[in-house]
């Protein structure tokens, strides 16, 4: 691994599409609601004809039932409980994640980028490699992660983060996506040449941990300064290669997550008007981009300010912003989700739960921070809260590692494992599952043990 020795987000300057209010102070909440392989190598030649026994006497497979290779090459057969290729009841537990993090390159130890831990633009710098008064190094976030500042593309790393997230109940990582590696400058990358593609090693480690992984695409990526089109027609084009290479690569991967058999897409919004007309994707081009692709996706998109666009998406997600106003665009985006699933347009809408929210170690991204001031587990708890009072799916955490915008949980020096452990605790009070809050620091030891 190529962290540095107890050197204990989310994104470049151009990464926040979601414009925000900046600051409110969070005092007080009135909380309601509940919070509340085995040794068979002697018999592996038997195994095909008793499975297929079996669903002789049983007649045919359940509707989620799953098949996958487990560690000693035999073929199981996986039964879910829900529509979801995910064990357990619902709603899952999903948590976005951010792969861009780096001190360096894959394979050039000497070339030291920082990538996403140093913050060079307006207001207060940050430079990884000073050393400051506590001993830590100088990196761009109000808190600082448990195991230091890493490489996203070490698979030692990954691992810890995956086994950690499913030992806490967390099922899902939807991870934020660019699109296609590219030889070509990004500014997505800071603009550094991409060619490596990290969903490959993700999908493998969220294997080996039982993890499930989905892409989160942002819609921009079909604007300036990504791209530069001279039309709507080359807008869809770019967003259904997009789509389509997403699905080609990383869907039939048996750790990419589905939903009745479809893959499942989430998507950030994008905003504003240009020459072309407004600068997010139109109900009839999704229609033309979704009857182009390969195999159809299940599509969730950033919360339900364009309700005509279900179908032909499929379901919503509502996202954080620091502003107090947004419990009031949660409980109308609610209101909307309600009605359109009245008419059978709409399968979910998915809230979130956050720590909270501060983005002053990159300034805000230049525009001045953006804070929920909150005191311990307050904000946590309540947006748990209000997760509550929506039956969906899947409830989403914002975020597992967006360590710019101070919306992580992943462990750090400050918060340790509490909001681990206390979305661990919540979680299991509303679904019935187990809660072991000891083996959430296990990981974290196999780590250290393996330096």
């Amino acid at each position: 691994m190529t962290t540095p020795p107890h050197i204990p987000h989310h994104s470049s300057p151009l990464y926040s599409s979601r414009t925000y209010p900046r600051t409110f102070a969070l005092t007080s909440f009135a909380l309601s609601g509940s919070f509340t392989t085995s040794p068979f190598s002697r018999y592996h030649a038997l195994i095909p004809f008793i499975i297929a026994f079996a669903m002789v006497m049983t007649g045919c497979a359940q509707p989620h039932e799953k098949t996958k290779n487990s560690p000693n090459k035999t073929v199981q057969t996986e039964t879910f409980d829900t529509p979801w290729n995910i064990a357990g009841p619902q709603p899952h537990l999903v948590a976005h994640y951010m792969p861009w993090f780096e001190i360096h390159p894959v394979g050039e130890p000497d070339n030291r980028t920082w990538k996403h831990w140093r913050w060079d633009g307006a207001g207060t710098k940050h430079d990884p490699e000073n050393i400051i008064h506590n001993g830590q190094r100088d990196i761009a976030t109000v808190t600082y992660p448990l195991i230091g500042p890493y490489n996203s593309h070490d698979p030692d790393v990954v691992r810890y983060h995956f086994q950690t997230a499913r030992n806490a109940g967390i099922t899902a990582m939807v991870v934020i996506w660019y699109g296609p590696p590219t030889d070509s400058p990004s500014p997505a990358n800071n603009n550094a040449h991409e060619p490596h593609d990290i969903m490959f090693m993700l999908l493998d480690q969220a294997q080996q941990t039982d993890m499930r992984l989905a892409i989160c695409y942002e819609e921009k990526l079909n604007w300036p300064p990504y791209r530069h089109p001279e039309s709507r027609e080359q807008i869809v084009q770019s967003a259904t290669d997009d789509l389509t290479y997403l699905i080609k690569h990383y869907a039939s991967h048996p750790a990419y997550l589905r939903r009745e058999g479809k893959p499942a897409i989430f998507q950030f919004n994008y905003w504003g008007q240009d020459t072309h007309g407004p600068r997010t994707l139109l109900r009839p081009e999704w229609q033309q981009i979704i009857e182009a692709l390969p195999e159809r996706p299940f599509i969730c998109r950033q919360n339900l300010d364009r309700p005509e666009l279900y179908p032909p998406l499929d379901a919503a997600y509502m996202w954080i912003k620091p502003d107090p106003a947004w419990v009031n665009d949660f409980n109308h985006f609610k209101s909307i989700a309600n009605r359109l699933q009245a008419e059978n347009k709409l399968t979910f809408l998915m809230p979130f739960i956050a720590p909270g929210f501060d983005d002053t170690g990159v300034n805000g991204w230049g525009g001045g921070p953006r804070q929920i001031m909150s005191s311990g587990l307050a904000f946590l708890e309540h947006t748990m809260a209000q997760a509550q009072t929506v039956d969906s799916e899947l409830i989403q955490i914002a975020t597992w590692n967006d360590w710019q915008e101070g919306t992580a949980i992943e462990p750090s020096v400050e918060n340790g494992y509490d909001y681990l452990n206390a979305i661990e605790t919540w979680y299991g009070q509303l679904t019935g599952r187990s809660v072991d809050l000891d083996d959430n620091e296990s990981p974290y030891k196999t780590l250290q043990n393996s330096n």
